[in-house]
C-alpha cells in the first residue's frame, strides 16, 4: 500500500543517515544506495512525522559538511580518505534528496508554518540548534504549485529567527540569514554588508561558494556588474564543478548588450562571451545542461548579423576585444 511503501522509504533514509553518523561500513553503505534509488511515491498526509523527518534532513546536512574537505596540502592517504568521503557524501545527497522527494507535498510554506511558528519561537528562542535547524529549514529552496523554486524565508517567525540568531551568536550562518532577509526587502546595501560577513566567517568552501553567489545577485541589482562577474568567479573557484556561477555570470553578460563598444559587433560580442561560460558550465555540471543549452540556443540567435559583420569588416574566426568590466577577447563566430 502506499502507507507501507512510504514507510519502507522513510526507515530505509532515516536508517542509512543513522548509520552513518558512528561507522560507514558495508551495511549502510547498502542501506543508503538502497534508499537512494527509491523511486517518489505517491504519499499519503505525514503531518504527524513531518518533524522528525526534517530532523532527518537537518541530520543530513550534519553529514555534508562533515565529509566536506579540501584537498589542499593533505598526503595520499588523507586523499584517499578525501576520496571515500567524497562517496559518502554523494550517498548522503542522494538520500537526501529521496527524502525530500517524500516530503515535497508536506513542506510547504503552510505545513511548515505549523512546525515554526509565533509558539514554537517563543518556546526556543534561546535554543541557538532549534534556531540554526529552523531557520535552515525555512530558507532551503523547494519547488512550488507552478514548478518555481521558491523559499520560506517571507513568513514572520524568520525575521525573529534570522535576528535572534545573529543578536545570539553572530556567524557566517547567521550573517547569510540576515542578507536573504534584506534580499527580500530590496534593501542591498544591507544585503552586500551581511554577505561579506558570511564569506568572512565561513570555512565550509561549498557555503562560502553559495554566499559569494549571493553577493553576486546583489552587486547586479546595484549595478556593480564587474565586482558581480568577480563573485561569479570566486565561487567557481571554490567548487570546481558547480556551473552555477558561469550560468549566472552569462546571464549578466547577456544584459550588459549594448552597453560595451564602439559599434554593432562590439557592443553585441557580448553573447559569444556568454555562449563561451555557457559552454564551460554545461561541461563541468551535467546538473545545469539543459538550462545551459536552452540559453545557448538563445543567445546563439542575438550574435551580431553575419552581414553587418561583414561590412564593419569582421569575418568568422576573427577575434573581438570586449572592454568595460567585461574585458575579455572572443572570437567571430556565427549560427
Amino acid at each position: 500500500t502506499p502507507y507501507a511503501q512510504a514507510a519502507q522509504a522513510e526507515f530505509a533514509a532515516a536508517m542509512a543517515v543513522y548509520d552513518s553518523t558512528d561507522a560507514y561500513n558495508n551495511s549502510s553503505k547498502k542501506r543508503m544506495k538502497k534508499a537512494a534509488k527509491l523511486p517518489p511515491l505517491v504519499k499519503p498526509v505525514m503531518d504527524d512525522v513531518t518533524a522528525e523527518l526534517v530532523a532527518v534532513l537537518d541530520k543530513a546536512e550534519e553529514l555534508k559538511t562533515k565529509y566536506q574537505l579540501n584537498e589542499e596540502g593533505y598526503t595520499l592517504i588523507d586523499k584517499r580518505k578525501i576520496s571515500n568521503n567524497e562517496i559518502r557524501l554523494r550517498n548522503i545527497e542522494a538520500v537526501q534528496r529521496n527524502i525530500e522527494k517524500i516530503l515535497s507535498p508536506l513542506l510547504t510554506c503552510d505545513k511548515l508554518g505549523r512546525i515554526y511558528n509565533e509558539e514554537s519561537f517563543a518556546a526556543n528562542k534561546d535554543d541557538i540548534e532549534w534556531l540554526k535547524r529552523a531557520g535552515n529549514m525555512l530558507q532551503k529552496e523547494r519547488m512550488d504549485d507552478k514548478g518555481d523554486m521558491t523559499s520560506c524565508i517571507d513568513l514572520p517567525v524568520f525575521i525573529k529567527i534570522a535576528e535572534t540568531l545573529y543578536d545570539v551568536e553572530p556567524s557566517a550562518l547567521a550573517a547569510r540569514k540576515m542578507a536573504k532577509l534584506d534580499v527580500m526587502k530590496e534593501d542591498w546595501a544591507m544585503a552586500k554588508k551581511y554577505y561579506l560577513e558570511a564569506i568572512e566567517q565561513e570555512d565550509d568552501l561549498r557555503r562560502k561558494a553559495n554566499d559569494y553567489m549571493g553577493l553576486a545577485y546583489v552587486n547586479n541589482k546595484m549595478g556593480l556588474s564587474g565586482s558581480a562577474k568577480s563573485n561569479c568567479l570566486a565561487a567557481g573557484q571554490l567548487r570546481k564543478n558547480w556551473g552555477n556561477p558561469y550560468l549566472y555570470l552569462a546571464t549578466i553578460y547577456a544584459e550588459a548588450a549594448g552597453d560595451c563598444g564602439s559599434n554593432a559587433v562590439e557592443k553585441n560580442a557580448v553573447y559569444w562571451s556568454a555562449i563561451n561560460k555557457l559552454s564551460y558550465a554545461r561541461s563541468i555540471d551535467p546538473e545545469v545542461a539543459d538550462k545551459a543549452t536552452k540559453l545557448i540556443s538563445a543567445y546563439s540567435q542575438a550574435v551580431p548579423d553575419k552581414g553587418v559583420a561583414f561590412q564593419l569588416g569582421y569575418k568568422e574566426g576573427d577575434q573581438v576585444r570586449i572592454g568595460c568590466w567585461v574585458n575579455e577577447t572572443v572570437t567571430v563566430k556565427f549560427y
